[in-house]
């Protein structure tokens, strides 16, 4: 269903925006600046995939 591509979706980035987050922690003097854009793009795709699984919740499930 549409909800489930959503959660999956939702899972994937969080688990790439962890990913970088922890590769920074790790290797802090690794590609820094790259590392930093990286990790805006996965926020940004994350928070794209949360805007649009709210946009395809029904009304009625969104407390109005």
């Amino acid at each position: 269903t549409k909800s489930q591509i959503f959660d999956l979706a939702e899972r994937a980035e969080r688990d790439a925006v962890l990913f970088v987050t922890e590769l920074q922690r790790l290797y802090p003097d690794l590609a820094k600046e790259e590392m930093a854009i990286i990790l805006k793009e996965e926020q940004a795709h994350l928070k794209k995939v949360l805007e649009r699984k709210k946009e395809s919740q029904p009304m009625f499930g969104r407390g109005m």
